[in-house]
């Protein structure tokens, strides 16, 4: 007998068992009592759920008239050949996939691909044989990854089956990781080295809170690097993966104005060289943090005498030199070119980004993502630099020899480097400067991966705006703008972790 009333929201045990679910979540009294795993149904295969394979199959082809018939008028008149190209799957446009026939895990698999994977800037490419299955279904790796692609899909669709189905596998990763960790033999394992980093990239897509589970993840991701032995590492792809994560621990370190562990860098020179030009740079920035350790108050001597040299100061002078000098020292591969940006003809999403408070008015493009990554890198080092040469004069000196001659200077140097983080940011998320057809439609034409090498310069520039010399030099509004993106990756672009950078403002 074909199905001819409102399909049930039970869950999947109580459906099967004919009883009545109270639908309370995350586990519902019934799957509670006897210890089974509780899974809703999305809304979406409720709302077009059938009993008959008649009426499915006929919900299947109505399906397929629609898709055809929207193609062919999508297809006709001027924009044929740019609507026809948008129906591609590509690195540019997100995956079609047809929910009436893939479940929840494919669909966010596929999605989890085509943000972090299929992109210009890779690092996470090492996932394809892990995203097709050659990783058993009940292992570390294969729960960190269910977990991630499964947050990632709920950001984006607010799925709230996705993000219990998250919860759940995240639930197992930590469980599975517990009994990892007493196992040196398994921790030297280049899957559990990526399983922790997709754990705190879990932390950046769901949690919308400034705890320390995100930065107790990045320290693991440390922590394991440092009894990892780089040598052993044998493809191209893995090298990179290895080397991102590397640049993270050193803006992680960056943040807490700790100096990363020895182990750490020497294990670097165990990989084969890099571009020089990227080297140097990694050189300078793990230097940064040495040196603004030091100049923190809590490593300053007592009794300072303040009437001699300043050297901690001294070395920080001197570092923003060879910084500048390398910046400077740049081929014309690294530069950028500077467009301005048109207000007209945008996409309602790309218009609210634009429009808001404080925008900038000017765009930067790269000739490669590692040049705008380089780019945005120096530039938040040099912030950093800058933000605690203030910092410390400002707890050595007593007021009334205090220069606030220098202060405002090294202000007035913080915000001309935001403002190139700033323009970096419309060409990072695929925004052209003149609009049209080449702007993405919607937000979910960005991809993820876009959003977070958005996410990671503003959260290191957003907690200049707590400095009072800095507020009050800012009459442009960028501390408003900065905020209102972070609020828009969060809320638009499942990069939860962004928005609560936001609340710091």
């Amino acid at each position: 007998m074909s199905y001819r009333g409102k399909p049930t929201k039970a869950c999947q045990k109580c459906r099967l068992r004919r009883v009545k679910c109270d639908l309370a979540s995350p586990v519902c009294q019934q799957c509670e009592k006897i210890g089974h795993e509780c899974q809703y149904r999305d809304l979406f295969d409720i709302f077009h759920k059938d009993e008959t394979s008649l009426a499915r199959d006929h919900a299947r082809e109505k399906w397929r008239k629609r898709s055809t018939k929207s193609a062919n008028r999508s297809s006709s008149g001027d924009d044929a050949q740019s609507n026809s190209d948008s129906t591609k799957p590509s690195p540019s446009s997100p995956p079609l996939v047809d929910a009436l026939q893939l479940p929840l895990d494919d669909r966010a698999r596929s999605r989890f691909y085509f943000d972090f994977v299929d992109v210009r800037f890779p690092y996470l490419e090492i996932l394809v044989p892990r995203l097709l299955g050659a990783t058993a279904a009940d292992s570390l790796l294969r729960c960190t990854l269910s977990a991630v692609c499964y947050a990632n899909f709920a950001g984006r669709f607010n799925d709230r089956q996705a993000a219990r189905a998250g919860a759940t596998q995240y639930g197992k990763a930590m469980r599975q990781l517990a009994g990892t960790i007493g196992d040196p033999a398994k921790l030297k394992s280049f899957d559990v080295c990526l399983s922790v980093y997709l754990l705190s990239m879990y932390e950046v897509l769901a949690g919308d809170k400034l705890d320390g589970t995100w930065q107790a993840h990045l320290k693991g991701c440390g922590d394991v690097l440092q009894i990892y032995n780089p040598s052993s590492i044998n493809t191209a792809a893995e090298r990179r993966f290895y080397r991102s994560m590397y640049t993270q621990q050193l803006l992680r370190h960056m943040g807490q104005y700790s100096a990363p562990p020895a182990d750490l860098n020497r294990s670097q020179d165990l990989l084969p060289p890099i571009d020089s030009t990227i080297q140097t740079l990694l050189d300078l920035v793990l230097r940064i943090n040495i040196v603004c350790v030091n100049l923190q108050p809590n490593h300053q001597p007592k009794g300072v005498d303040i009437t001699g040299a300043d050297h901690c100061l001294e070395d920080a002078v001197e570092l923003g030199f060879q910084l500048q000098s390398w910046y400077q020292s740049l081929t014309e591969d690294w530069w950028c070119s500077a467009k301005p940006i048109a207000t007209t003809n945008r996409y309602q999403w790309i218009s609210d980004l634009l429009s808001f408070p404080g925008a900038p008015k000017i765009m930067h493009q790269y000739s490669s993502p590692h040049a705008k990554f380089c780019s945005n890198l120096y530039h938040v080092g040099r912030i950093h630099l800058n933000l605690s040469m203030i910092d410390h004069l400002i707890s050595v000196y007593p007021p009334q020899q205090l220069d606030t001659a220098i202060i405002k200077d090294l202000s007035s140097k913080i915000l001309s480097h935001i403002d190139v983080i700033m323009k970096n940011v419309p060409s990072t998320l695929g925004i052209s400067p003149s609009g049209g057809s080449e702007d993405p439609r919607t937000v979910n034409d960005v991809q993820g991966m876009k959003a977070y090498h958005v996410m990671w310069p503003l959260v290191k520039t957003s907690r200049c705006f707590k400095r009072k010399s800095i507020k009050a030099a800012d009459k442009d509004g960028r501390g408003r703008w900065i905020k209102h993106v972070l609020e828009f990756l969060g809320r638009e672009l499942s990069i939860k972790k962004a928005a609560a950078h936001a609340t710091y403002f």
